[in-house]
């Protein structure tokens, strides 16, 4: 009996997800999005999807300025008492559309193999398969992100003392990132985000850097005399850490300081999430999955979606999935027919930064010096 892909099987493939790994390595190939999860989440720009004729072609990012951005003059008089209050500068909305700039496509199939009818064993098969490239999506997403991260870095105009510039990456002495010494290079972060106009909401994503400090600092505060550290670390730090992707992505030690008022990510998905046929001559069906990925947790394997901020609700990033089953001539299956299942996968968005006169992002690259 062949095996077919059908809306029940889906649910069974969805349920399935977690299962297939349980007890396999290879999902260790498989890193998360930390870094991509963090900034989708704590983006704060109020972003609206752009249509045209009933399509969507991009998205629109509003946001406020001012009419005028000098300074008031100082006088050495008091100003005449007029009745009439005038003209005066004001606020004004603006915006920008961006269009999308994010494509991400992957592929796989599955031989019709005779399973004893069982559609518990194709939908193992299937998502397996299924979860496999959803993991690998989510993380080459994670790797553009960083990669944009490091693209759009600004070089900054102030410095805090014992700070120098390697083009546009800020350097701080290597020494002050060891161990608790660096509680006290937090300072040094927190006036070099003051300094440069960022935010006070601004968050730090870093590789491996204050990894193993905050960890020992944790303990290290049952001592009477290391108690201040663990707090340096984490009152009002929002740190975030990607320990296996940011430093090997930017090839070093990395830290990003980074304001979310200053960029805008959005994605978009048109494919139902039911299963639904095209009604083509290729018997095509359509369908859509959240963008869902695997992790260790306590020693199993859980399924997590990567999400992001849409105006203050967090949204699964959607998959459109097509698929096709067709004959198969190069599985001869002793002379009987047999089919191929193929599962094509999109995922559309756009990643920008907030435009700026200034050339200011608000996003900071911090290294060790060398």
């Amino acid at each position: 009996m062949a095996q077919d892909f059908s809306k029940s099987v889906l649910e069974i493939i969805k349920a399935k997800y977690s299962e297939v790994f349980v007890g396999n390595g290879r999902i260790n190939l498989h890193k998360p999005p930390v870094t991509a999860q963090t900034v989708f989440g704590l983006q704060t720009a109020n972003v609206q999807a752009l249509y045209e004729n009933g399509k969507c072609i991009g998205a629109r990012v509003y946001y406020m300025e001012p009419e005028n951005t000098t300074l008031p003059t100082v006088s050495t008089t008091a100003p005449a008492a007029d009745c009439d209050l005038g003209p005066c500068d004001g606020l004004k909305s603006d915006f920008e559309e961006y269009t999308q700039n994010i494509y991400i496509e992957d592929c796989f199939s599955v031989d019709e193999q005779p399973l004893c009818d069982n559609e518990f064993a194709f939908a193992e098969i299937v998502a397996y398969g299924l979860q496999d490239k959803l993991s690998k999506i989510a993380e080459a997403l994670n790797k553009h992100i960083i990669e944009q991260l490091e693209v759009y870095a600004m070089t900054p105009t102030e410095l805090p003392d014992g700070a120098t510039l390697n083009g546009n990456i800020v350097n701080f002495p290597a020494d002050d990132f060891k161990g608790i010494q660096g509680a006290d290079l937090l300072a040094d972060y927190r006036q070099l985000a003051e300094l440069n106009d960022i935010s006070s909401n601004y968050f730090i994503m870093n590789g491996n850097l204050f990894y193993n400090a905050v960890y020992l600092a944790n303990y290290k505060q049952l001592n009477d005399n290391e108690r201040s550290f663990y707090a340096q670390f984490t009152d009002g730090m929002n740190m975030y850490w990607d320990t296996r992707m940011l430093d090997q992505v930017i090839g070093t030690p990395t830290s990003f300081i980074i304001d979310p008022n200053m960029y805008a990510s959005y994605f978009k998905s048109v494919y139902p999430e039911t299963l639904t046929p095209t009604m083509d001559q290729f018997n095509t069906q359509i369908f859509s999955v959240p963008l869902t990925y695997l992790v260790n947790a306590n020693g199993q394997q859980e399924v997590r979606t990567l999400t992001f901020n849409n105006n203050g609700t967090q949204e699964p990033i959607m998959v459109d999935i097509t698929y096709q089953k067709k004959c198969d001539d190069s599985n001869t299956n002793d002379g009987r027919h047999a089919a191929k299942h193929t599962w094509k996968l999109l995922v559309s968005g756009m990643f920008d930064i907030a435009p700026s006169s200034d050339g200011a992002s608000g996003i900071i690259e911090i290294q060790p010096a060398p």
